[in-house]
């Protein structure tokens, strides 16, 4: 049992940074102008991420004590999931942060526009990679939600 507190401890914390940068990328994406569709839609799914992380936690509260192969397996995605797009997307924010002056009250300008070509040229890119590994992501949370939930069940007969 201490076991699964300790999982739903894990993917809470998961489910905590994950919507510090979906506000982040919303925040971003009211300030980047013709980029902002692009973040909006990542910052979109990163809410559902984080909605799908919260039913996970749930599900694990609610379940009895997971097998440890299921436990490895959720830990490890939960892993994945932290330090391959959440850590490193929170990372891209913090570079990205000075775009969120609006460029009119801006006393740095030229600064400014060169974080506007920096996100066309490179930090786009970044983020369409890492908004393709977060969908991987959600598939695999997914998946492992279905298995989880079809556990405890017993298989429908089948008659032919």
């Amino acid at each position: 049992m201490a076991e699964a507190v300790g999982l739903a401890a894990s993917v809470l914390g998961l489910a905590q940074t994950a919507w510090t940068v979906a506000k982040g990328l919303h925040d971003l994406a009211d300030e980047v102008g013709s980029a902002g569709e692009a973040v909006r839609i990542f910052a979109s799914d990163f809410w559902l991420f984080v909605e799908t992380v919260k039913t996970l936690r749930t599900f694990l509260d609610d379940l009895p004590p997971v097998s440890r192969r299921t436990q490895s397996t959720t830990e490890e995605l939960l892993e994945v999931a932290m330090e391959q797009v959440v850590e490193p997307f929170q990372e891209l924010l913090v570079e990205l942060e000075p775009l969120l002056v609006r460029w009119r009250d801006s006393p740095r300008r030229m600064k400014q526009l060169g974080l506007r070509i920096q996100w066309a040229f490179s930090c786009k890119s970044k983020v369409l990679f890492y908004h393709a590994a977060l969908n991987a992501l959600k598939g695999n949370v997914s998946l492992l939600l279905q298995a989880m939930s079809l556990h405890g069940r017993n298989p429908p007969h089948v008659h032919l």
